[in-house]
């Protein structure tokens, strides 16, 4: 599942134009932390809810198929 959020957060990062600073700004995180959560065995729900904000998708939208 997580192997599955770092992809979509690959794929909007892409879609936006984002780079990993430009996005770590966004959700007020360093950026070296951006690696980290695409590769993460464990994304907390207040990552996820960042992520959500950063890129103006629905929580829901990590998690659709």
């Amino acid at each position: 599942m997580n192997t599955f959020i770092g992809l979509k957060v690959e794929l909007l990062q892409a879609e936006k134009n984002l780079s990993n600073k430009a996005l770590a700004e966004k959700m007020g995180v360093q950026a070296q932390n951006i690696p980290r959560l695409k590769r993460a065995k464990g994304v907390r729900v207040t990552t996820i809810y960042k992520l959500s904000k950063a890129f103006g998708v629905p929580v829901r939208y990590f998690f659709d198929l």
